[in-house]
């Protein structure tokens, strides 16, 4: 009998990746963060009309599918759709993209494992508040005060938040110039529909000045030195709601989030992968 051929420790992240039923989970993965979006949408803009009760962020919007009907049941499948996108993402950042140059190899296993953290984040969060587990203070404002008291701690935590605004830029910039319809089956619109597009140019553009915001809340704690003045998602929405004009700004930043929660259902369905 011919021996079967033994699959080498590197083979495993590759027929991972490859693997239908992986996939199917991780597009699963792509609709929680659809459910997600929308309540941080609806969030922000209750938070525009007055609204006091509950924080705008990750944690806020899933205590709110908590406490929908049959909430326990859609936090333990949002939790497993999110863990199944971070182990997908996880394989991508160890296979890389197939012939491409070291350049572009270095880069999208970079991207892939920055996302496999964030939805590994996601899913623990889920996980945190379908378990009824509740976290103590603000993690922001603690983790800028353990930076602040390092050595070089001021740089550090301005090196965070201009990370952060970086990213706020190319998902603005990404939003702008249409680059997310490369993470499509067939580019340039037509495939997808030109709604899925617009919801894409409105999401990214949304949750890019979000991010932005949150980036600006740091470099601003680093400048006077003052962990307080750090914070996160719903920090940075309340930012936008104390501007002139706040109300107005933070219902369409909240609009255009739900957007983002839209296109992140037909993105399940038309995704690369």
């Amino acid at each position: 009998m011919p021996s079967t051929p033994s699959m080498s420790p590197a083979d495993a992240p590759r027929r991972a990746n490859r693997s239908p039923v992986l996939r199917g989970l991780a597009r699963g993965g792509y609709v929680a963060s659809g459910v997600l979006h929308l309540l941080l949408g609806w969030l922000a803009v209750r938070l525009a009309l007055g609204s006091s009760g509950g924080s705008a962020d990750q944690q806020g919007a899933l205590k709110e599918l908590a406490a929908a009907p049959g909430g326990a049941l859609l936090l333990w499948l949002t939790a497993a759709g999110f863990a199944a996108l971070a182990l997908w993402q996880l394989t991508e950042a160890l296979v890389g993209v197939p012939g491409a140059d070291t350049a572009k190899q270095v880069g999208s296993r970079v991207k892939a494992g920055a996302k496999a953290v964030l939805y590994g984040v996601l899913a623990g969060t889920a996980v945190g508040v379908a378990t009824g587990a509740s976290g103590g203070g603000s993690s922001e404002e603690g983790i800028t005060a353990d930076l602040l008291a390092a050595p070089a701690g001021r740089w550090l935590v301005a090196a965070v938040g201009g990370v952060v605004v970086g990213v706020g830029v190319f998902h603005v910039v990404k939003g702008w110039r249409r680059t997310f319809l490369d993470d499509l089956r067939g580019t340039g619109g037509g495939a997808v529909g030109q709604a899925v597009v617009r919801l894409g140019q409105v999401g990214y553009a949304a949750k890019g000045v979000a991010l932005a915001v949150v980036g600006g809340l740091f470099v601003a704690a680093a400048v006077t030195a003052d962990p307080q003045k750090a914070g996160g998602l719903d920090d940075a929405l309340r930012t936008i709601r104390d501007q002139p004009f706040g109300t107005a700004l933070l219902i369409v930043t909240g609009v255009g989030i739900a957007a983002y929660g839209v296109y992140s259902f037909a993105r399940a369905r038309y995704a690369r992968m």
